[in-house]
């Protein structure tokens, strides 16, 4: 399961607290600001090609990034590289704040400040993803990362909320301080985190390329690893396009509900997560969710198809709670399941793949999926143009659900599930509880 966590001495509890209050504090600043500036996008172009094309660039620009920053990492110590990229983000976040106060109507400064911001946080999601096994011991890992997920998904439940009034009040240059503000105050309370890293993998001399080589040498050798990764690429073009640009685009710029409606409905999701994290973290069986998996996302797709619900005779006039409402229901069900199917997934990546190599297989996975996404939000703007939006939605839903049953029928996964039994029975007849 990789090498060893030197978490003994290192403290897990007081580990663990400051991990999530850095996160917590951080994500909340990064939630009001991203739904105040979907609304200030939206307010001054009205246009999704335009939204989709801001979207687009925060994440085409951390596909290098992750390509080649998963060997620096991997190379680094990165207790430090955390605690640096909060700060520098806090940096940039309040120097591009004094830009916008003259620039305000600037679509290239918000693509710059997207592209600026997205970069240095790719470099410190990477490190954060790494290190979970070194901050705490592997039992520990998919309650760590259920927490995690937690925490974010409450800043998210908060977050469009204080950010759709904020945004109203006070306008879109005081949520940049509030945004630049939580990240320096992240980095500071991640600086008190314990941390041990195997000296030997910090500053290895070795070619760049060659480091990179030897990623996909594991990937090719260990299957399922590989299989997952190709299956999160591919869904990812759909997946991301539907939360961050058709979701608030059919509701605020096509139905007209308001920001606040918006804003819940957006933490909806976030609620159902915090719901999905806390199921988990009371398993003892991860394994069985990882069975299931293609079987949790089947049931997602299936969610995805009902978002044409608007166009049920009992959903007209003008009164747009009942449709905040659904929109609700069915992102706490979404955001319950993804999380549900997400989580112990993640974790086995996370105690699988060695320490040694364990940033750069993740930076060749978030390279991926940001290579995708952009072009998915690309299409998706157009398409949302030129295509009524419930035909966008229900045809999205359909894809989904067919490619999760394809893969669901792959012998990479059928094994996979075939040896997470066979690693079950072992343990029942030592009388080991599961860790995945």
């Amino acid at each position: 399961m990789g090498s060893s966590c030197h978490t003994q001495d290192i403290g897990f509890k007081r580990n663990f607290l400051l991990v999530i209050l850095g996160r917590l504090v951080s994500s909340l600043g990064t939630s009001i600001f991203n739904f105040a500036l979907s609304l200030y996008v939206l307010d001054i172009t009205g246009s999704a090609a335009k939204f989709s094309m801001i979207l687009g660039f925060s994440f085409l620009a951390q596909v290098l990034v992750n390509f080649f920053g998963g060997v620096f990492v991997d190379r680094h110590n990165k207790k430090n590289i955390i605690v640096c990229t909060d700060l520098i983000s806090g940096s940039l976040v309040l120097v591009f704040m004094a830009l916008f106060h003259f620039y305000f109507q600037s679509i290239i400064l918000l693509i710059f400040y997207t592209i600026s911001l997205s970069t240095v946080q790719a470099i410190f999601g990477l490190a954060m993803n790494a290190s979970i096994p070194n901050f705490v011991n592997a039992e520990t890992v998919p309650k760590t990362n259920s927490a995690m997920q937690a925490g974010v998904a409450i800043t998210n439940i908060v977050g469009p909320i204080i950010g759709a009034i904020a945004y109203k009040a006070y306008g879109l240059e005081m949520v940049f301080l509030i945004n630049g503000v939580a990240f320096i105050l992240s980095g500071i309370s991640e600086m008190f985190i314990k941390y041990k890293q195997n000296p030997s993998l910090i500053n290895e001399e070795k070619n760049y390329l060659e480091d990179i080589k030897v990623t996909f040498e594991y990937l090719n050798l260990h299957k399922i690893i590989g299989f997952l990764f190709v299956f999160a690429v591919i869904i990812n073009l759909i997946f991301n396009s539907l939360m961050f640009l058709v979701l608030p685009y059919i509701n605020y710029h096509v139905i007209k509900v308001s920001g606040f409606q918006l804003s819940l409905i957006q933490a909806s999701g976030a609620l159902g997560v915090v719901l999905g994290a806390a199921f988990v973290s009371f398993s003892s069986d991860h394994s069985f969710f990882l069975k299931r998996f293609f079987t949790l996302f089947r049931m997602q797709a299936v969610s995805i198809m009902a978002w044409v619900f608007p166009l049920l005779p009992i959903f007209a006039g003008t009164n747009k709670w009942p449709i905040t409402i659904v929109f609700s229901i069915l992102l706490i069900i979404y955001g319950g399941m993804n999380t549900v199917q997400n989580v112990p997934m993640i974790s086995y990546f996370q105690l699988k793949i060695p320490e040694a190599i364990r940033g750069r297989v993740f930076g060749v996975f978030w390279a991926a999926l940001f290579l995708t996404t952009p072009l998915g939000l690309w299409l998706y703007g157009a398409l949302l143009t030129k295509v009524q939006w419930f035909y966008v939605t229900f045809v999205s839903g359909m894809i989904m659900f067919i490619i999760g049953s394809v893969f669901a029928g792959h012998k990479y996964f059928k094994e996979f599930v075939i040896g997470l039994k066979e690693q079950n029975e072992v343990f029942d007849k030592m009388g080991v509880e599961s860790r995945l």
